[in-house]
């Protein structure tokens, strides 16, 4: 049976015609399945850090950016070096991983990371490209 978590898309970005974006950054709550063993959270806990269900307003205009994972895997609204929460300060006192997580993993979710910015910026880029400015 197909790793279904692995290869679902993390993220959505749809292009419309106007200069308006609207976000969700962080409207889901799976993560990959070859790193949930590795959460010391259950996930209702992580449920209640989480934002599900925001990308129900993004709807306000036709281009949008939304965030299908998990802000515990890794946290698209922090800067790259603080996306993955190493200790407890970096997730609001909550201790995420059972032990350290592995640095194998950590890179896969930067990787994650980095891909979804890529494209990100080629969206805004093009947007730019027709109407010179944008708003989020």
């Amino acid at each position: 049976m197909p790793d279904t978590k692995q290869n679902q898309p993390y993220y959505t970005l749809t292009s419309g015609q106007s200069p308006l974006i609207a976000t969700a950054i962080h409207d889901g709550h799976t993560v990959r399945d070859n790193i949930s063993s590795f959460f010391l959270l259950t996930s209702d806990e992580r449920l209640r850090e989480e934002d599900p269900f925001t990308a129900g307003w993004v709807g306000i205009t036709d281009n949008q950016v939304i965030g299908l994972n998990s802000r515990f895997e890794m946290d698209l609204n922090r800067a790259r070096e603080k996306a993955i929460y190493r200790k407890p300060e970096d997730a609001w006192g909550l201790t995420v991983w059972k032990d350290e997580l592995p640095e194998e993993m950590a890179q896969e979710s930067l990787a994650r990371y980095d891909q979804f910015y890529a494209n990100v910026k080629k969206m805004l880029q093009s947007i730019v490209d027709r109407h010179g400015c944008f708003v989020v």
